[in-house]
């Protein structure tokens, strides 16, 4: 059911901090089929190329049939859990932006159809190009997001669909989607039409105005509020541990992953590696720090009781930065920080981290920080939020750089 490493190729567009566009074939396809459509529909995103999981004589598929060729509902379900979250990790891997929209044709719109159904918190909306209804039941998640947009287009001379199917793709759909539907004098195959009507839809549904603030969000430094943020209480000073860098803290944040989508399956929005124990050379205090995104960080009872039943504590609730939220963990030890959609702390962090793990003299100097404040906050008897405030120079010199380097400054 897995996805294989090589079965998502990312081909960049000409505005990196666009919305990645998801390219999912139809059957007997392959990764790169639409990427001609996709290059001339939207040049600006980023392309997210899919290969379906399943071989077919002639190439690949998204959907499974019973030998009568009805979709097989439960594999296709099941394999639309594990696509968004493979479609998740590939964006958060490659520094893309969160929410890609789906483009999708013949079965892969039928897959696309079963990601906006079951996955629509992960996705900004989608266009099926000659869709079928996924599924014979309503099997949309529950819970609220804005109005979503959706493209559908159909083919009056297309002998592979009825023209009730395209009706029921947008009712099964529900109210959370905005339906725009278009049904040309064409056949099966993809027809310039299609391209016009999905550059036109692309065009109107993202405009590209967003960009600027998202660059300015990204590039501002926010002060964290201050000590009135302990769940508990301040907690009690002790030493601070700065250790060698272990090379077995990778595993240990894989423990910590599995552990968080088997609490909140796909509820995890975005789950990253941060932090000094994930660069590769690094001293850091033995805690391995988690990145975990949700729909809504302040929305604790969507997430919390989920976490807590597998062992994490609450310890901290900072509504003013970000509605950040910190849990514990002590098997391993880890510091896992909840924040909510298209939260720029999230892209920061990420860029912190592939900046130092690229930089040498900048990951040496952030190491030389990191011992000083270690040393001063034990002397001092500080506790952690005042070993982070003694390295907070050097980080934003070190932001400033990344900021520059990518343009935002």
């Amino acid at each position: 059911m897995g996805l294989l490493a090589d079965a998502i190729q990312v081909v960049p567009g000409s505005s990196p901090e666009a919305r990645p566009l998801v390219l999912l074939h139809g059957t007997d396809g392959h990764e790169d089929d639409l990427l001609p459509l996709a290059q001339a529909i939207a040049p600006e995103m980023p392309k997210v190329a899919v290969r379906g999981g399943i071989a077919t004589d002639d190439g690949h598929a998204f959907v499974r049939r019973h030998p009568d060729r009805r979709i097989d509902e439960a594999d296709l379900a099941a394999r639309a859990h594990a696509l968004a979250q493979a479609i998740t990790t590939a964006c958060a891997e490659r520094n893309l932006a969160e929410h890609p929209v789906l483009l999708g044709y013949s079965s892969g719109a039928i897959m696309a159809a079963a990601l906006l159904m079951l996955a629509s918190e992960r996705f900004a909306g989608g266009a099926l190009l000659r869709p079928l209804p996924p599924f014979t039941t309503h099997r949309q998640r529950g819970g609220h997001h804005p109005t979503k947009p959706v493209l559908i287009i159909e083919g009056t001379k297309d002998h592979r669909r009825s023209r009730q199917d395209g009706t029921d793709v947008a009712e099964m759909l529900g109210p959370g989607f905005e339906v725009a539907r278009h049904v040309l004098d064409v056949g099966h195959p993809i027809t310039e039409s299609d391209g016009v009507i999905a550059r036109r839809w692309i065009r109107t549904a993202f405009p590209r105005v967003e960009r600027p603030s998202r660059h300015r969000s990204l590039a501002e430094h926010r002060d964290n509020p201050g000590d009135d943020i302990w769940v508990h209480g301040r907690p009690t000073p002790r030493p601070i541990e700065v250790a060698d860098y272990d090379p077995s803290w990778p595993a240990r944040y894989e423990v910590v992953a599995e552990r968080v989508r088997a609490a909140l399956g796909v509820r995890v929005l975005g789950l990253q590696h941060v932090g000094s124990t994930s660069v590769p050379g690094l001293p850091a205090k033995p805690i391995i720090d988690v990145d975990l995104t949700v729909a809504e960080a302040a929305d604790e009872p969507a997430y919390l009781p989920d976490l807590e039943a597998a062992g994490f504590e609450l310890v901290i609730r900072e509504p003013a930065w970000h509605e950040h939220r910190a849990l514990k963990h002590t098997d391993p030890d880890t510091n896992l920080h909840v924040f909510g959609r298209e939260c720029p702390e999230v892209a920061r962090q990420r860029l912190f981290r592939d900046w130092l793990i690229e930089h040498p003299d900048d990951l040496a100097r952030y190491r030389d920080a990191k011992l000083r404040a270690a040393t001063h906050t034990t002397a001092s008897g500080g506790i952690v939020t005042d070993y982070n405030r003694h390295k907070e120079p050097i980080i934003r010199e070190i932001y400033d750089k990344i900021f520059k380097d990518r343009g935002l400054l």
